[in-house]
């Protein structure tokens, strides 16, 4: 598929468990141009109608927040028996990225520059939190809840913006899965989020002082590498000073994530604009110049524009709604340093964005790639097991070779050539005249074999929830949603692997002659 709706889509982003982005393009006349995202939720949820209701719902919301430092959602749309949204595009990384970046090259972030990033973001929070409804005009209440280094992005121009502002609620809020899953980014989440208790916005001043620590130290305020160590260290065990992880940091910057990072909320800042108040006091007490121009100048030192891709780190993310993850299983990376380029090697099962060709095609790059690193992500080698790809099976031969002829006599008559269609036997040339003359009248007739009409191939249709990586017969096709694939009858290998679920599946399935077959896969159910 390359459009969706009017929109002509570039190359695939992403994978989430809500949705798929696409770096796309609107066209219009005299050659005009303009990119954007496009994220289309995944079929199983398109065919949910209280999803979609409540994903539209949050859309509209979402749209009329028209603010610097909110991304813009522009259309809302229905094609291809699915939905859309398309929203701004942002040249530049999120801040995960930008920290993975500083921790990898062992160069901490400037601390004014993150002062200046949180400090933009939570004006853009703080312009939703205080939206009214133009209709009616009453407050609508707005929290994000879902505030990461994902949902913030930064552009190559300096600005911040705070992504999904709504939709990750709606996907929060009543879509569940599992009866008592908590859905969102764990290591972000205040104690109070985490026992049930009712939200206001100081669940987002929490996030915004955890993402503020992330960026200074490159680490959590707590020593935790699992979900139920992380649920412990939030919500009972005293949290690591940011002056600890890094000690030349200000003291008044490490007062301002205290008290942003307050377990009783009532003790934290009363909402955003306060926060804000500090940061921008702080930023002052440092004397540095932290404009637009600067923060651009310290995302091209840690993100170099990459002239080969349209873009140099990932929005994507941010851009699905749910960010990497949609349960506390995967909810946050340990607080170890990470490699990112490792991640986007190995771990990372989204692909790079390349030019848009076939889905097959694109598959099958992706795992030459992978293969030719010996990351052994895809391929496990093993004892005896070959880590290459298994050829496609070689089909059958429609027709068969006929039955050799009758003959009177079988000593005048040599045997059928192998081919289809036998050529008319040719006389003996060493026959002797009495057994020629005899054998010649009795010389039976070509018998023409009856065609054999080649087996009917048959589609197979593959939905994965929430998605995976499919390998079929041993050749890899991408990422789920996949177009339905035209295949042979009979048995086939599916390998479907999900690394953020830790899932690595076989499974045969039988694809039937003239006849659509469907493969359905829940890893969650599994």
């Amino acid at each position: 598929m390359t459009h969706v709706g009017k929109y002509h889509l570039v190359s695939k982003l992403a994978t989430g468990g809500m949705a798929e982005v696409f770096l796309a393009k609107a066209a219009g006349p005299m050659g005009f141009e303009k990119s954007l995202v496009l994220k289309r939720i995944l079929p199983h949820l398109a065919e949910d109608a209280q999803f979609v209701e409540m994903f539209f719902t949050e859309a509209r919301v979402a749209a009329q927040l028209n603010h610097p430092h909110i991304v813009q959602i522009f259309d809302f749309g229905q094609a291809e028996d699915t939905y859309y949204l398309a929203m701004e595009y942002i040249d530049g990384p999120d801040l995960r990225t930008l920290s993975r970046r500083s921790v990898r090259g062992k160069e901490p972030l400037p601390p004014a520059f993150c002062a200046k990033v949180i400090s933009a973001a939570c004006e853009g929070l703080a312009f939703a939190h205080d939206f009214v409804d133009p209709a009616s005009g009453e407050p609508l209440g707005l929290i994000h809840r879902d505030i990461s280094p994902d949902n913030i992005l930064l552009s190559r121009q300096g600005s911040v913006k705070v992504v999904d502002f709504g939709i990750a609620k709606a996907s929060n809020q009543s879509h569940k899965t599992t009866t008592g899953l908590i859905k969102g980014k764990l290591a972000y989440m205040p104690p109070e989020q985490l026992q049930g208790m009712a939200l206001d916005r100081r669940v987002d001043v929490y996030s915004l002082g955890m993402v503020l620590y992330e960026l200074l130290t490159g680490t959590y305020p707590f020593d935790a590498n699992t979900d139920v160590s992380m649920m412990q260290a939030i919500l009972y065990e005293p949290q690591v000073s940011a002056a600890t992880r890094r000690p030349e940091l200000p003291p008044a910057l490490v007062r301002i994530l205290g008290k942003a990072l307050a377990k009783e909320r009532e003790q934290r800042y009363a909402d955003c604009i306060a926060l804000q108040t500090d940061l921008e006091h702080f930023i002052r007490s440092t004397g540095e110049s932290v404009g637009a121009r600067d923060l651009a100048q310290v995302v091209e030192k840690y993100c170099p524009r990459n002239p080969e891709s349209p873009r140099s780190a990932p929005v994507e993310r941010a851009a699905l709604g749910t960010g990497p993850t949609t349960a506390p299983t995967l909810a946050a990376p340990a607080p170890q340093p990470v490699d990112p380029e490792a991640l986007t090697s190995a771990g990372d099962p989204v692909p790079a964005p390349r030019s848009h060709r076939s889905r097959i095609a694109l598959g099958i790059t992706l795992g030459a790639l992978v293969l030719a690193a010996g990351t052994g992500v895809v391929l496990v080698r093993g004892p005896g097991v070959s880590t290459e790809p298994r050829p496609e099976p070689t089909p059958a031969p429609v027709a068969a070779a006929p039955p050799p002829p009758p003959v009177a006599e079988p000593v005048a008559v040599p045997p059928p050539p192998p081919e289809p269609i036998p050529e008319p036997t040719p006389e003996p040339e060493a026959a002797p005249p009495a057994i020629a003359e005899k054998a010649a009248p009795e010389k039976p007739a070509v018998v023409e074999p009856a065609p054999v009409k080649a087996p009917q191939k048959g589609k197979l249709t593959i939905r994965v929830r929430p998605y995976a990586t499919v390998f079929l017969d041993g050749t890899a096709l991408g990422q789920t949603p996949l177009a339905p694939v035209t295949l042979s009858p009979g048995a086939h290998t599916l390998r479907l692997i999900n690394r953020d679920l830790d899932k690595d599946i076989t499974r045969t399935v039988e694809v039937k002659p003239g006849q659509p077959t469907l493969f359905t896969l829940d890893f969650q159910a599994d």
